[in-house]
């Protein structure tokens, strides 16, 4: 896999290899970033499930400032500190189940990835923990990849349902905190 766009552009990262993570497809990865503003001008991006980090490291390739990607796999940690060595990245790597590792997040997130496995996908408990702990600026982006047959859901308090684009196995569920939108649990 490599790095589509930005200052790493073209550069090769490791990928985990088998199905025990599940990397996002270099057209999806291509559509997110075109969706969400091709290039930064700085932020910070928190990736829940990281897997290989290939979406976290487009990001930074593509001008975010700092990443933090939570994920439990070993092996997939060792990836991600194999890119991040690579790449020489501005990235933190907290290691385990990004649901219960949320407590140990600083600093709040312009953007968030979640990326879980299809069967743990759980959007709306995600969506409140990440407000719980207090985690996302005013207008911090989301975006949930889950496989197609997932139902999403469109209200949720202090978020705002954006869009949801669909492609071959896959859709992106875009989500905008919202402070005004009600309470948090």
């Amino acid at each position: 896999m490599q790095i589509i766009a930005g200052m790493y552009k073209n550069r090769k990262i490791q990928t985990l290899e088998g199905q025990q993570t599940r990397p996002t497809s270099a057209k999806v990865k291509e559509s997110l970033f075109q969706m969400i503003g091709p290039f930064f001008e700085g932020g910070r991006m928190l990736d829940m499930f990281g897997g290989s980090g290939a979406v976290a490291f487009e990001a930074l390739s593509r001008g975010m400032d700092e990443v933090v990607i939570i994920e439990k796999n070993r092996k997939a940690q060792q990836i991600i500190s194999n890119n991040q060595e690579l790449l020489k990245a501005n990235v933190s790597l907290i290691k385990g189940d990004a649901r219960y590792q949320l407590n140990k997040v600083d600093g709040t997130f312009n953007f968030v990835f979640i990326d879980p496995p299809y069967d743990l996908v759980d959007i709306k408990k995600d969506l409140m923990l990440l407000s719980y702990h207090k985690l996302l600026k005013e207008d911090a982006l989301i975006c949930c990849e889950t496989d197609l047959h997932t139902e999403f859901p469109t209200e949720v308090p202090q978020f705002e349902w954006l869009t949801t684009k669909k492609y071959k196995r896959t859709q992106l569920v875009f989500y905008r905190f919202d402070l005004s939108k009600g309470e948090s649990l």
